[in-house]
């Protein structure tokens, strides 16, 4: 770990236990006024004298807290070598960020940006510069047609890689290493906080996809964008964006695939959001709402499928309300596809209509589900593909095989 990752773990570790006693605090004082209240005026002397010695403990304990986690932190990178390598370097600490932004993220991009990962082309687990020499360098045989593979909440760019022994070849494979193989698509994998707002990341890879076209070795003739879950997400709200500065780069988007992304929200947020309100509303468990409440912006996006900036500033996430997501229209000009699934053995089967994959029901996936807008989702080929969880969908020989007769080269495809 680099120096000032280490320094950041200190700190949130500090942070965090801080934050524990706080809502501690806020617990242990709301029972103590249910009590006091009911004792009358004559507790008055006890209850100030409660009060008083309660704050000075519990703020003792947040600030001692807080400092040890920093000066903890301090002194562990005091023994890191100064060329240490980062944490993301290797797959298990990639995977150990990955889902600590997909749950914190929002709050690791502002107070802890060492451990906040910047939306970055990522080859041998390292970023890459989006300059023409260092992407050769990274892409030695870079070709015109790329596939982007973007990936989901809690991921990173080795999420690709789950079960990759599983296409039955002697080398593990990833989508993006099949689709080089089999159509000579050039594969890119990214990583980004997914725990930031979908827009933001959708704002970022917009400028990203324009920068990587522009550096890219040999002229670029087509984009293929791919993406697990929320990175579908992102990726619309990137074609958004795009289309609203008139980029460039969107002329040579050819195909865009989605795997179980939750275009018209999860339930599982929804449900969390409700029960996190109500508990919020007892005095008694209004610490426990507000513990619940940290969970990260990109996943409170999921709630009703939150794509635009609009859909969320100047508004209260933890407020129970109606569905407020705007609608972000298709690239017309790209190919649009959709795999979705579900845990049950046939389309129909109550498991999968219950509980989908686990995390995305298929009306959410295809757009086709009862929603307060009417989204246009207007696919140009759809697959339902049941007995799948939502992770099976990173890397499985079912959906590479529906992935690759869609993404097969095309006469009317376009040209740089």
């Amino acid at each position: 770990m680099r120096r000032d990752e280490v320094r950041a773990l200190g700190a949130v570790t500090g942070d965090a236990v801080s934050g524990g006693a706080a809502r501690v605090e806020e617990l242990h004082r709301a029972i103590a006024r249910r009590a006091f209240d009911a004792s009358g005026p004559g507790a008055t002397p006890v209850r100030v004298a409660h009060d008083v010695i309660a704050g000075r403990v519990y703020a003792t304990v947040r600030a001692v807290s807080r400092a040890a986690g920093r000066l903890a932190g301090a002194a562990l990178a005091a023994t890191r070598p100064a060329n240490a390598p980062g944490i993301t370097t290797n797959p298990r600490g990639n995977a150990l960020v990955g889902a600590i932004n997909g749950a914190f993220g929002d709050t690791l991009h502002l107070r802890h940006h060492a451990l906040s990962p910047d939306l970055a082309v990522r080859v041998g687990g390292r970023d890459i510069d989006l300059e023409r020499d260092a992407i050769a360098a990274a892409f030695p045989v870079a070709g015109p047609r790329l596939v982007v593979l973007v990936h989901g909440l809690g991921e990173t760019e080795h999420s690709w890689n789950r079960r990759a022994h599983a296409h039955g070849r002697e080398l593990p494979a990833s989508y993006g290493t099949l689709l080089e193989e089999d159509l000579g698509l050039s594969p890119v994998t990214l990583r980004f906080n997914s725990g930031r707002h979908i827009s933001e990341n959708g704002e970022e890879l917009a400028r990203l996809l324009g920068d990587l076209v522009a550096a890219w070795p040999v002229p670029v003739e087509s984009l293929a964008l791919v993406g697990h879950s929320v990175g579908g997400m992102v990726i619309r709200s990137a074609l958004h964006h795009g289309q609203l500065g008139e980029a460039g780069w969107l002329a040579r988007v050819a195909d865009v695939v989605c795997l179980g992304s939750p275009f018209l929200g999860a339930p599982l947020e929804r449900a969390a959001h409700r029960v996190s309100w109500a508990l919020s509303k007892v005095p008694e468990t209004a610490p426990i709402a507000k513990v619940a409440n940290l969970r990260a912006a990109g996943v409170k996006d999921l709630r009703y499928g939150a794509l635009l900036r609009e859909d969320w500033d100047a508004i209260d996430p933890d407020a129970l309300g109606r569905d407020t997501a705007g609608d972000v229209h298709h690239l017309t000009s790209a190919q649009h596809f959709c795999v979705s699934s579900n845990l049950g053995a046939t389309e129909r089967h109550l498991l999968g209509r219950l509980l989908g994959d686990v995390l995305v029901p298929a009306s959410s996936a295809t757009g086709s589900g009862r929603s307060a807008r009417r989204t246009p989702l207007a696919f140009d080929g759809t697959a339902h593909l049941p007995g799948l969880s939502h992770f099976d969908l990173l890397n499985h020989p079912t959906v590479y095989a529906q992935m690759r007769a869609w993404l097969a080269p095309r006469p009317h495809r376009p040209s740089a």
